[in-house]
């Protein structure tokens, strides 16, 4: 195990483990790296079925008896109720594992992070001499300027924006919104061509940021037709072109792989590309809550 651990390749986003189980001391960040390599490190020694229907129906038996069993501590006043997320999110449990093969959202780094920010980095800042009103008063301080920036940020112009703020993004209109119908229930049978049917909706806006390692691999060929040969991609001079309508027209009803080749702009056959093994990505993801205003990398 700890060979194929150690075997992972060099990727952006990718932490290797070369010393195996040589750990001194295990983080949670740790564990969330290590979670991203191990999937792979143990496939074909993890049987196919591990969890079938009779490991779901004793989930199932163990979370009825923990619901029964806890009303004890309400019956002697000792608590008012269980409206707890961690106790609530075990009947997502079986749900989660059919779907998903795993429970969603079983992490804690959330609270940890926050008991960084709350309590570690303040204590810091404190004279650490009866620190706890020091850290409150900073607490309250952090709170203030987190509102303030809220209401401030509107206000201030896109541009004076800073590119590397993780929180504004680089956007692109590219994706297209469904086509939405609204249409009554009592409308379903009817004929009538004067239903209540939206236009099409404007494009939606979508945010992301693509950002490179700061060192580009060294065995690609630099200019482009010898990187297109060594690639094998006769249609590398192409796609750049089509790219570059992209970014030159990001506003075009049609997008660069579909517009006419003639309309894109001409590359220089003399470029000099660098080449990158990988990239990692910044973006908007709405139906994503997790991170600040659904932000996911990947």
């Amino acid at each position: 195990m700890d060979r194929r651990i150690a075997s992972a390749p060099l990727f952006s986003g990718l932490r290797r483990f070369p010393e195996g189980q040589g750990f001194k001391q295990w983080t949670g960040n740790d564990s969330k790296a290590l979670m991203k390599v191990f999937l792979p490190a143990i496939k074909g020694l993890v049987p196919d079925r591990m969890i079938d229907e009779d490991v779901l129906d004793q989930i199932n038996k163990a979370l009825e008896r923990f619901h029964t069993e806890r009303d004890i501590f309400c019956e002697l006043g000792i608590r008012d109720n269980f409206n707890l997320p961690r106790q609530h999110s075990l009947i997502h449990y079986r749900p989660s594992i059919q779907l998903f093969g795993a429970p969603n959202g079983l992490c804690s780094s959330i609270t940890e992070s926050k008991h960084i920010k709350a309590v570690k980095e303040t204590w810091r800042r404190s004279s650490r001499n009866s620190p706890l009103g020091e850290m409150l008063l900073s607490n309250q301080r952090l709170d203030k300027l987190a509102a303030a920036r809220v209401a401030f940020e509107p206000s201030i112009p896109l541009e004076l924006h800073d590119p590397r703020d993780q929180r504004r993004t680089i956007q692109s209109t590219r994706a297209q919104m469904p086509r939405r119908m609204d249409i009554d229930s009592g409308d379903l049978d009817s004929d009538d061509e004067d239903s209540n049917i939206e236009e099409d909706a404007p494009q939606v806006t979508s945010e992301g940021d693509v950002r490179l390692p700061k060192r580009a691999a060294s065995h690609y060929p630099r200019p482009l037709p010898r990187l297109s040969d060594y690639l094998q991609l006769p249609v590398l001079e192409e796609h750049i072109r089509r790219f570059l309508y992209d970014q030159l027209f990001p506003e075009s009803a049609t997008i660069g792989m579909e517009v006419d080749l003639d309309a894109c702009p001409h590359v220089d056959p003399n470029l000099r590309i660098r080449g990158f093994h990988s990239a990692t990505s910044l973006y908007h993801a709405p139906s994503d809550l997790s991170g600040i205003g659904g932000t996911s990398t990947a």
